[in-house]
């Protein structure tokens, strides 16, 4: 899934962009992302109420966490055997894609692999996310990016290596997946020997503009009103996150 660039641009840049090719994770990531646009708030699974899951949010749930646990099979196969990366690539070969939503509405069922991962739906007309660094193990996005980047939220994230921050929606071009690394997995690596850091990121008209408090309620007060990113995330964690 990954290649050794692409694994030097999550050391040097903080994220890797790789395009989607086949057609239908193009259709179904294209479908979740106009779903979106009915949103009357920010996010899905909704806040403090029970998640209802169609069966295109099911199909894209299944799509981007086999990439996820692929990107993170690319990065463990060639770690030490550590006791964490040892743990790490039991729960890859014991994934099974078909037990998922064995409840509709409960993406996994207790015990499997990397059961602590969670899925989310943004509409940034309704909400933003500070400055911050992801958990877990590894991150997945697709968007649909506003037409036009000025005085709307985008997507920053902040360069390891430089500490400058770059708007990564002005690279998107055709659909694609980002990827982000998470700190159990930087922390993972690190006891490994290799260096792998998880970057700042966040969704600001100004990643460096003043924090702003229940970030998940309300918009950047820099935005427009209308037309702002949308996207799809997961985030993948071990059973035992």
């Amino acid at each position: 899934m990954l290649r050794r660039c692409d694994v030097d641009s999550l050391s040097t840049d903080g994220f890797v962009r790789i395009p989607v090719v086949q057609e239908t994770e193009k259709e179904c990531i294209h479908s979740v992302l106009e779903h979106i646009r009915l949103f009357s708030s920010f996010r899905f699974p909704p806040i403090e109420e029970k998640a209802v899951y169609t069966d295109e949010i099911r199909t894209a749930f299944r799509l981007f966490f086999q990439v996820g646990v692929g990107v993170l099979e690319s990065i463990v196969h060639s770690l030490p055997p550590t006791e964490d990366v040892l743990r790490l690539k039991k729960e890859i070969m014991n994934t099974d894609l078909d037990a998922l939503f064995v409840h509709p509405n409960e993406p996994f069922l207790s015990g499997s692999s990397f059961s602590s991962s969670f899925f989310n739906l943004f509409h940034y007309d309704y909400g933003c996310l500070n400055t911050h660094r992801d958990r877990y193990l590894v991150t997945v996005i697709a968007a649909a990016p506003p037409q036009t980047l000025e005085q709307h939220s985008v997507l920053w994230v902040r360069s390891p290596k430089t500490g400058e921050w770059q708007c990564v929606d002005s690279l998107l071009g055709e659909c694609s997946w980002i990827i982000f690394i998470g700190e159990e997995l930087a922390q993972i690596c690190a006891q490994a020997g290799f260096e792998l850091p998880a970057a700042e990121h966040c969704i600001r008209c100004d990643p460096t503009g003043d924090y702003i408090s229940h970030s998940h309620h309300k918009p950047d007060p820099a935005t427009r009103t209308q037309g702002n990113r949308r996207s799809i995330a997961l985030v993948i964690g071990s059973k035992n996150g």
